[in-house]
């Protein structure tokens, strides 16, 4: 199946366009862990994945007519279907976006912004947090880097008493990929462990 960058989100933000004020041009969102958490820090980790995997490629007419089709079926019309906006995209060959984050791997608190999501053409403004439910994809990602790093904090007394620091990375991989429900989220949890034991110090 042929990944369609419009319809990875959930469907009430297809009609964002319409709830919007008139006339509005910019905006900027971001992204938190809220408070509540088992940890007072976190590992942000994964979202460069999630940018590569999923916003780099091209919008055609093919996705922006599945698109319509499938939101005519949802909602029973086509007025909440953005099409000029998508045709739009679809022409300049981009998403006229920027993203902005802490660097991958930063251990933070709790309710640090870690990632900025901003509109760069005015025409887009209504319709940039559609992208939302692709980049929330990071949670899983940073989820398990978070959890590794307080693994690994909880091991380092014992690897240090023992005087085996340099091998703790090798033997406190978690072999996660097999039970994973696809294989790019896997690979993603697979690299969240490693980048949180392969910075022991």
């Amino acid at each position: 199946m042929t990944e369609n960058i419009i319809l990875d989100t959930d469907a009430y933000k297809l009609t964002h366009h319409l709830q919007y004020p008139e006339h509005l041009t910019k905006i900027y969102s971001y992204a938190e862990a809220r408070p509540g958490s088992r940890f007072h820090t976190l590992s942000w980790f994964g979202l460069q994945m999630v940018v590569h995997d999923h916003l780099l490629g091209k919008v055609t007419e093919d996705m922006i007519d599945e698109a319509q089709t499938l939101s005519q079926s949802v909602f029973g019309n086509d007025e909440f279907f953005n099409r000029p906006v998508w045709e739009k995209v679809a022409k300049i060959g981009y998403l006229p976006i920027r993203i902005k984050e802490i660097g991958e791997g930063a251990q933070v608190p709790i309710s640090t912004p870690l990632l900025t999501l901003e509109s760069t053409a005015p025409w887009f403004a209504t319709t940039l947090n559609a992208l939302e439910s692709i980049l929330m994809h990071v949670w899983y990602p940073t989820t398990i880097a978070t959890n590794s790093l307080y693994i690994k904090k909880g091991l380092e007394p014992v690897f240090v008493r023992k005087r085996q620091f340099e091998r703790a990375g090798a033997r406190c991989q978690r072999f996660r990929f097999e039970r994973s429900q696809q294989l790019a989220v896997g690979s993603a949890g697979r690299c969240s462990s490693f980048a949180a034991f392969s910075q022991l110090r």
